[in-house]
Protein backbone atom coordinates (compact mmCIF):
# COMPACT_ATOMS: atom_id res chain seq x y z
CA UNK A 1 0.00 0.00 0.00
CA UNK A 2 1.45 3.56 -0.44
CA UNK A 3 1.08 5.37 2.76
CA UNK A 4 -0.18 8.82 2.82
CA UNK A 5 2.80 9.50 4.76
CA UNK A 6 5.34 8.25 1.94
CA UNK A 7 3.25 9.86 -0.48
CA UNK A 8 3.41 13.73 1.33
CA UNK A 9 7.28 12.89 1.35
CA UNK A 10 7.43 12.23 -2.00
CA UNK A 11 5.42 15.45 -2.83
CA UNK A 12 6.74 17.64 -0.92
CA UNK A 13 10.70 16.61 -2.25
CA UNK A 14 9.05 17.36 -5.34
CA UNK A 15 7.33 20.63 -5.16
CA UNK A 16 10.81 21.46 -3.59
CA UNK A 17 12.29 20.64 -6.79
CA UNK A 18 13.12 24.04 -8.78
CA UNK A 19 12.90 22.05 -11.91
CA UNK A 20 10.03 20.12 -11.37
CA UNK A 21 7.64 23.07 -9.61
CA UNK A 22 5.82 23.68 -12.56
CA UNK A 23 5.61 20.52 -13.84
CA UNK A 24 3.88 19.19 -10.62
CA UNK A 25 2.08 22.77 -10.77
CA UNK A 26 0.10 21.78 -14.68
CA UNK A 27 -0.26 18.08 -13.32
CA UNK A 28 -2.05 18.86 -9.87
CA UNK A 29 -3.97 21.86 -11.64
CA UNK A 30 -2.49 24.03 -8.99
CA UNK A 31 -2.12 28.07 -9.67
CA UNK A 32 1.37 28.79 -10.48
CA UNK A 33 3.79 31.52 -12.61
CA UNK A 34 5.23 29.97 -14.94
CA UNK A 35 7.78 32.58 -15.27
CA UNK A 36 9.21 31.11 -13.10
CA UNK A 37 10.09 27.64 -14.31
CA UNK A 38 12.81 29.14 -15.80
CA UNK A 39 14.49 25.92 -13.98
CA UNK A 40 13.01 23.88 -15.94
CA UNK A 41 15.33 23.25 -19.11
CA UNK A 42 11.81 23.45 -21.23
CA UNK A 43 10.43 26.31 -19.69
CA UNK A 44 8.54 27.96 -22.64
CA UNK A 45 7.46 24.21 -23.93
CA UNK A 46 6.10 24.11 -20.72
CA UNK A 47 4.39 27.83 -20.38
CA UNK A 48 3.06 27.23 -23.75
CA UNK A 49 1.53 23.67 -22.56
CA UNK A 50 0.20 24.91 -19.70
CA UNK A 51 -1.04 28.01 -20.76
CA UNK A 52 -2.67 26.12 -24.02
CA UNK A 53 -0.90 29.38 -25.82
CA UNK A 54 -1.25 27.19 -29.51
CA UNK A 55 1.26 29.91 -31.35
CA UNK A 56 3.94 29.63 -28.96
CA UNK A 57 3.64 25.60 -28.31
CA UNK A 58 3.90 25.92 -32.30
CA UNK A 59 7.27 27.66 -32.14
CA UNK A 60 8.60 25.50 -29.95
CA UNK A 61 8.14 22.22 -31.98
CA UNK A 62 9.24 24.00 -34.79
CA UNK A 63 12.24 24.61 -32.65
CA UNK A 64 12.30 20.49 -31.47
CA UNK A 65 11.61 19.26 -35.20
CA UNK A 66 15.01 21.37 -36.66
CA UNK A 67 16.68 19.28 -33.90
CA UNK A 68 17.82 15.80 -35.26
CA UNK A 69 17.51 12.67 -33.40
CA UNK A 70 20.94 11.22 -33.75
CA UNK A 71 22.46 8.45 -31.53
CA UNK A 72 24.66 10.85 -29.74
CA UNK A 73 22.02 13.33 -29.33
CA UNK A 74 20.25 12.84 -25.88
CA UNK A 75 17.52 15.72 -25.41
CA UNK A 76 14.89 12.86 -26.66
CA UNK A 77 15.32 10.69 -23.97
CA UNK A 78 13.71 13.22 -21.24
CA UNK A 79 10.58 11.73 -20.56
CA UNK A 80 8.94 15.08 -19.24
CA UNK A 81 9.47 16.47 -22.78
CA UNK A 82 8.38 13.81 -24.92
CA UNK A 83 4.78 14.04 -22.64
CA UNK A 84 4.30 18.02 -22.48
CA UNK A 85 4.98 17.43 -26.70
CA UNK A 86 2.31 14.38 -26.28
CA UNK A 87 0.16 16.77 -24.27
CA UNK A 88 0.45 19.95 -26.28
CA UNK A 89 -0.14 17.93 -29.59
CA UNK A 90 -3.38 16.45 -28.32
CA UNK A 91 -4.81 19.23 -26.69
CA UNK A 92 -4.27 21.79 -28.79
CA UNK A 93 -5.48 19.45 -32.32
CA UNK A 94 -1.21 19.95 -33.62
CA UNK A 95 0.13 17.38 -36.13
CA UNK A 96 2.09 14.62 -34.24
CA UNK A 97 4.29 13.30 -36.86
CA UNK A 98 7.03 14.77 -36.02
CA UNK A 99 7.66 12.52 -32.79
CA UNK A 100 8.24 9.55 -35.18
CA UNK A 101 11.55 9.82 -35.22
CA UNK A 102 11.99 11.06 -31.60
CA UNK A 103 10.02 7.94 -30.74
CA UNK A 104 12.16 5.42 -33.03
CA UNK A 105 15.31 6.99 -31.64
CA UNK A 106 14.05 5.97 -28.03
CA UNK A 107 13.48 2.57 -29.12
CA UNK A 108 17.05 2.34 -29.28
CA UNK A 109 17.12 2.65 -25.52
CA UNK A 110 17.89 -1.39 -24.49
CA UNK A 111 16.86 -1.21 -20.76
CA UNK A 112 13.62 -2.45 -20.04
CA UNK A 113 11.96 0.23 -18.39
CA UNK A 114 12.44 2.85 -20.29
CA UNK A 115 11.38 0.85 -23.44
CA UNK A 116 8.35 0.01 -21.59
CA UNK A 117 7.74 3.93 -21.49
CA UNK A 118 8.20 4.50 -24.65
CA UNK A 119 5.79 1.83 -25.35
CA UNK A 120 3.45 3.98 -23.76
CA UNK A 121 4.37 7.16 -25.87
CA UNK A 122 3.95 5.63 -28.71
CA UNK A 123 -0.11 4.60 -27.81
CA UNK A 124 -0.21 7.94 -27.04
CA UNK A 125 0.84 9.63 -29.80
CA UNK A 126 -1.80 7.19 -32.12
CA UNK A 127 -4.56 8.24 -29.64
CA UNK A 128 -4.56 4.37 -28.06
CA UNK A 129 -5.72 4.76 -24.59
CA UNK A 130 -6.37 1.80 -23.35
CA UNK A 131 -5.24 1.04 -19.97
CA UNK A 132 -4.25 -2.50 -20.22
CA UNK A 133 -0.53 -3.20 -19.05
CA UNK A 134 2.26 -1.43 -17.53
CA UNK A 135 2.71 1.94 -16.18
CA UNK A 136 -1.07 2.59 -16.84
CA UNK A 137 -0.68 5.53 -14.34
CA UNK A 138 0.74 7.88 -17.31
CA UNK A 139 -2.32 7.33 -19.57
CA UNK A 140 -4.64 8.19 -16.46
CA UNK A 141 -2.64 11.55 -15.94
CA UNK A 142 -2.34 11.92 -19.16
CA UNK A 143 -6.13 11.60 -19.72
CA UNK A 144 -7.08 13.38 -16.76
CA UNK A 145 -5.38 16.64 -18.42
CA UNK A 146 -6.84 16.19 -21.31
CA UNK A 147 -10.42 15.75 -19.57
CA UNK A 148 -11.30 12.69 -21.40
CA UNK A 149 -10.52 10.63 -18.24
CA UNK A 150 -13.10 7.61 -17.93
CA UNK A 151 -11.78 5.16 -15.13
CA UNK A 152 -13.80 1.91 -14.69
CA UNK A 153 -13.68 -0.11 -11.55
CA UNK A 154 -11.57 -2.17 -13.53
CA UNK A 155 -9.02 0.48 -14.89
CA UNK A 156 -8.39 1.74 -11.28
CA UNK A 157 -8.02 -1.89 -9.67
CA UNK A 158 -5.37 -2.55 -12.49
CA UNK A 159 -3.74 0.52 -12.08
CA UNK A 160 -4.47 0.69 -8.24
CA UNK A 161 -2.71 -2.82 -7.72
CA UNK A 162 0.32 -1.49 -9.81
CA UNK A 163 0.83 1.61 -7.86
CA UNK A 164 0.58 0.11 -4.45
CA UNK A 165 2.86 -3.33 -5.29
CA UNK A 166 6.27 -3.01 -2.85
CA UNK A 167 8.94 -0.91 -3.95
CA UNK A 168 7.33 0.49 -7.19
CA UNK A 169 7.31 3.95 -6.77
CA UNK A 170 10.46 4.23 -5.29
CA UNK A 171 12.07 2.81 -8.91
CA UNK A 172 10.72 5.90 -10.77
CA UNK A 173 11.96 8.87 -11.92
CA UNK A 174 10.96 11.57 -10.18
CA UNK A 175 8.84 12.78 -13.04
CA UNK A 176 6.82 9.55 -12.73
CA UNK A 177 6.57 9.86 -9.21
CA UNK A 178 5.25 12.77 -9.80
CA UNK A 179 2.39 11.26 -12.21
CA UNK A 180 2.11 8.31 -10.18
CA UNK A 181 0.77 10.33 -7.24
CA UNK A 182 -1.23 12.24 -9.36
CA UNK A 183 -2.85 8.79 -11.10
CA UNK A 184 -3.33 7.48 -7.33
CA UNK A 185 -4.99 10.58 -6.76
CA UNK A 186 -7.59 9.95 -9.56
CA UNK A 187 -8.03 6.55 -9.10
CA UNK A 188 -9.33 6.81 -5.79
CA UNK A 189 -11.14 10.17 -6.62
CA UNK A 190 -12.15 9.58 -9.75
CA UNK A 191 -13.33 6.18 -10.45
CA UNK A 192 -16.76 5.82 -12.21
CA UNK A 193 -18.46 2.66 -9.74
CA UNK A 194 -20.60 0.14 -11.46
CA UNK A 195 -24.07 0.69 -10.98
CA UNK A 196 -24.98 -2.88 -9.58
CA UNK A 197 -21.32 -4.46 -8.26
CA UNK A 198 -22.96 -7.95 -6.65
CA UNK A 199 -26.11 -10.27 -6.97
CA UNK A 200 -27.79 -8.38 -4.05
CA UNK A 201 -27.11 -4.62 -5.33
CA UNK A 202 -29.22 -5.63 -8.60
CA UNK A 203 -31.82 -7.26 -6.76
CA UNK A 204 -32.48 -3.69 -5.06
CA UNK A 205 -31.57 -2.11 -8.06
CA UNK A 206 -34.68 -3.85 -9.95
CA UNK A 207 -36.94 -3.80 -7.00
CA UNK A 208 -36.33 -0.03 -6.85
CA UNK A 209 -37.53 -0.11 -10.51
CA UNK A 210 -39.89 -2.57 -10.10
CA UNK A 211 -43.34 0.27 -9.59
CA UNK A 212 -41.69 2.67 -12.47
CA UNK A 213 -41.56 0.31 -15.18
CA UNK A 214 -44.30 0.15 -17.76
CA UNK A 215 -45.11 -2.12 -20.77
CA UNK A 216 -43.53 -0.14 -23.15
CA UNK A 217 -40.24 -0.24 -21.32
CA UNK A 218 -40.09 -3.88 -20.88
CA UNK A 219 -40.21 -4.68 -25.25
CA UNK A 220 -36.83 -1.65 -25.10
CA UNK A 221 -35.22 -3.80 -22.25
CA UNK A 222 -35.28 -7.01 -24.34
CA UNK A 223 -34.39 -5.11 -27.47
CA UNK A 224 -30.92 -3.79 -25.23
CA UNK A 225 -30.26 -7.56 -24.17
CA UNK A 226 -27.68 -8.82 -27.21
CA UNK A 227 -28.77 -12.09 -28.47
CA UNK A 228 -26.79 -14.87 -25.97
CA UNK A 229 -28.37 -12.36 -22.99
CA UNK A 230 -31.84 -12.68 -24.15
CA UNK A 231 -32.69 -15.91 -21.73
CA UNK A 232 -30.81 -13.46 -18.83
CA UNK A 233 -32.93 -10.44 -20.02
CA UNK A 234 -36.36 -13.03 -20.00
CA UNK A 235 -35.78 -13.72 -16.85
CA UNK A 236 -34.96 -10.66 -15.68
CA UNK A 237 -38.22 -9.06 -16.97
CA UNK A 238 -39.77 -11.95 -15.39
CA UNK A 239 -38.34 -11.10 -12.01
CA UNK A 240 -39.69 -7.79 -12.16
CA UNK A 241 -43.57 -9.47 -12.89
CA UNK A 242 -42.79 -11.47 -10.22
CA UNK A 243 -41.25 -9.12 -8.24
CA UNK A 244 -44.35 -6.72 -8.56
CA UNK A 245 -46.38 -9.65 -6.01
CA UNK A 246 -43.78 -10.19 -3.89
CA UNK A 247 -41.76 -12.99 -4.41
CA UNK A 248 -38.46 -10.90 -4.80
CA UNK A 249 -38.67 -9.41 -1.44
CA UNK A 250 -38.92 -12.86 -0.24
CA UNK A 251 -35.80 -14.10 -2.54
CA UNK A 252 -33.85 -10.71 -1.17
CA UNK A 253 -34.43 -11.51 1.93
CA UNK A 254 -33.22 -14.85 1.31
CA UNK A 255 -29.85 -14.11 -0.12
CA UNK A 256 -28.63 -10.97 2.10
CA UNK A 257 -29.29 -14.06 5.22
CA UNK A 258 -26.34 -16.13 3.50
CA UNK A 259 -23.90 -16.71 6.56
CA UNK A 260 -19.92 -16.63 5.61
CA UNK A 261 -17.30 -18.29 6.82
CA UNK A 262 -14.58 -15.66 6.36
CA UNK A 263 -13.39 -14.13 9.75
CA UNK A 264 -13.90 -10.41 10.01
CA UNK A 265 -14.91 -8.67 12.90
CA UNK A 266 -18.62 -8.67 14.20
CA UNK A 267 -19.36 -5.40 14.06
CA UNK A 268 -17.16 -1.84 13.86
CA UNK A 269 -18.29 0.78 16.51
CA UNK A 270 -18.17 4.55 16.02
CA UNK A 271 -15.53 5.50 19.45
CA UNK A 272 -15.60 9.68 18.37
CA UNK A 273 -16.39 12.82 16.22
CA UNK A 274 -13.55 14.02 15.03
CA UNK A 275 -13.12 17.71 12.73
CA UNK A 276 -11.46 16.58 9.76
CA UNK A 277 -10.50 20.22 8.52
CA UNK A 278 -8.77 20.68 12.30
CA UNK A 279 -7.09 17.06 12.45
CA UNK A 280 -3.38 16.61 13.61
CA UNK A 281 -2.39 14.68 10.31
CA UNK A 282 -2.45 17.58 7.23
CA UNK A 283 -3.15 14.73 4.68
CA UNK A 284 -6.60 14.47 6.79
CA UNK A 285 -6.92 17.95 6.18
CA UNK A 286 -6.05 17.97 3.03
CA UNK A 287 -7.88 15.66 2.15
CA UNK A 288 -11.55 16.88 3.21
CA UNK A 289 -11.19 20.28 1.93
CA UNK A 290 -10.58 18.72 -0.99
CA UNK A 291 -13.62 16.75 -0.94
CA UNK A 292 -15.15 20.30 0.55
CA UNK A 293 -14.62 21.86 -2.71
CA UNK A 294 -15.11 19.57 -4.87
CA UNK A 295 -18.92 18.43 -4.03
CA UNK A 296 -20.57 21.77 -3.47
CA UNK A 297 -23.94 21.88 -2.23
CA UNK A 298 -27.37 22.65 -4.48
CA UNK A 299 -29.03 25.90 -3.59
CA UNK A 300 -30.81 26.00 -0.24
CA UNK A 301 -28.97 23.39 1.03
CA UNK A 302 -26.57 22.98 3.82
CA UNK A 303 -22.76 21.67 3.42
CA UNK A 304 -21.59 19.59 6.72
CA UNK A 305 -18.22 18.14 6.83
CA UNK A 306 -17.60 15.45 9.32
CA UNK A 307 -15.41 12.80 10.81
CA UNK A 308 -16.12 9.31 12.39
CA UNK A 309 -13.00 7.60 14.10
CA UNK A 310 -13.97 3.84 14.80
CA UNK A 311 -13.16 1.55 17.07
CA UNK A 312 -10.09 -1.02 16.97
CA UNK A 313 -9.93 -3.55 14.27
CA UNK A 314 -7.98 -5.86 16.42
CA UNK A 315 -9.02 -9.84 15.06
CA UNK A 316 -6.77 -10.43 11.94
CA UNK A 317 -9.37 -10.65 9.02
CA UNK A 318 -9.15 -11.71 5.06
CA UNK A 319 -9.97 -8.20 2.79
CA UNK A 320 -13.91 -7.21 3.05
CA UNK A 321 -16.04 -4.16 2.51
CA UNK A 322 -18.03 -1.53 5.15
CA UNK A 323 -20.95 -0.41 4.08
CA UNK A 324 -22.09 3.51 5.73
CA UNK A 325 -25.48 4.12 5.46
CA UNK A 326 -28.00 6.77 6.26
CA UNK A 327 -31.67 7.79 5.34
CA UNK A 328 -31.88 10.89 6.23
CA UNK A 329 -29.42 12.88 4.05
CA UNK A 330 -27.68 13.04 1.15
CA UNK A 331 -24.20 11.59 1.16
CA UNK A 332 -22.49 13.65 -1.40
CA UNK A 333 -19.34 11.62 -1.09
CA UNK A 334 -17.27 9.87 1.61
CA UNK A 335 -13.50 8.97 2.16
CA UNK A 336 -11.45 6.27 4.42
CA UNK A 337 -8.67 5.67 5.98
CA UNK A 338 -6.79 3.49 7.49
CA UNK A 339 -4.98 4.01 10.57
CA UNK A 340 -2.56 1.33 11.48
CA UNK A 341 0.67 1.47 13.81
CA UNK A 342 4.05 1.61 12.15
CA UNK A 343 7.64 1.95 13.01
CA UNK A 344 8.18 5.68 14.01
CA UNK A 345 4.20 6.27 14.77
CA UNK A 346 0.89 6.17 13.17
CA UNK A 347 0.42 5.43 9.30
CA UNK A 348 -2.58 6.71 7.08
CA UNK A 349 -3.52 4.92 3.75
CA UNK A 350 -6.54 6.25 2.05
CA UNK A 351 -8.44 3.61 0.62
CA UNK A 352 -10.98 2.90 -1.99
CA UNK A 353 -14.30 3.85 -1.74
CA UNK A 354 -17.56 4.12 -3.84
CA UNK A 355 -20.50 6.53 -2.82
CA UNK A 356 -23.73 6.40 -3.81
CA UNK A 357 -26.60 8.88 -2.59
CA UNK A 358 -27.32 7.29 0.76
CA UNK A 359 -25.12 5.32 1.26
CA UNK A 360 -20.49 4.09 1.03
CA UNK A 361 -18.43 1.20 0.31
CA UNK A 362 -15.59 1.15 1.83
CA UNK A 363 -12.78 -1.38 0.52
CA UNK A 364 -10.49 -2.82 3.54
CA UNK A 365 -7.49 -5.17 2.56
CA UNK A 366 -6.61 -7.84 4.97
CA UNK A 367 -5.33 -6.70 8.71
CA UNK A 368 -2.57 -8.08 10.57
CA UNK A 369 -2.61 -5.90 13.06
CA UNK A 370 -4.74 -3.38 15.47
CA UNK A 371 -5.78 -0.75 13.13
CA UNK A 372 -8.78 1.34 12.87
CA UNK A 373 -10.90 3.65 10.93
CA UNK A 374 -10.92 7.54 10.01
CA UNK A 375 -13.53 8.02 7.40
CA UNK A 376 -14.88 11.74 6.16
CA UNK A 377 -18.21 12.24 4.93
CA UNK A 378 -19.81 15.10 3.00
CA UNK A 379 -23.07 15.77 4.06
CA UNK A 380 -25.76 17.50 2.36
CA UNK A 381 -29.57 18.67 3.38
CA UNK A 382 -32.32 20.94 3.41
CA UNK A 383 -32.46 20.85 7.13
CA UNK A 384 -29.08 22.27 9.43
CA UNK A 385 -28.36 19.51 11.80
CA UNK A 386 -25.22 18.91 14.01
CA UNK A 387 -22.09 16.79 13.87
CA UNK A 388 -23.95 14.56 16.59
CA UNK A 389 -26.86 13.95 15.00
CA UNK A 390 -25.74 12.63 11.72
CA UNK A 391 -23.16 10.57 13.49
CA UNK A 392 -26.22 9.02 15.51
CA UNK A 393 -27.81 8.20 11.84
CA UNK A 394 -24.92 6.48 10.54
CA UNK A 395 -24.94 2.74 10.04
CA UNK A 396 -21.68 0.62 9.53
CA UNK A 397 -22.21 -2.92 8.23
CA UNK A 398 -19.77 -5.30 7.48
CA UNK A 399 -20.33 -6.68 3.73
CA UNK A 400 -18.51 -9.98 2.25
Amino acid sequence: MVSLSQRDEVAQRIKADAEMRGVYALVFAEDFDYSQSSAFAHSELLKSVALKDCAAFQEQVNDIGRRGASEDAVWYNNDSLIFLLLLGCASMSIDMHFLDGVLAARDRNTNSTPRRINEIFHALRHCEYGLEGRFSFIKITFLNLLGKLKLTVQDAEHSYKELTSDGFLEELSPFHQLLALRAFDLILFRRVPNSYESVEQLVVGIEELKNKVKLGDVFKMMKAFPVKWVWGGISIIAFLVVSAFGVGMRFSRSTQGTESALIRPSAIKISQLIDPLKYSAPAIQAIAKYESINHPPSQGESNLIIGLETSKLISPTPKFSVELTTSDFELADAEALLVQSADGGMMQTLLPSQTGNKSARIFLPPLTTDSNLIVILIIHSKEVYTSEYIASRIVLRILD
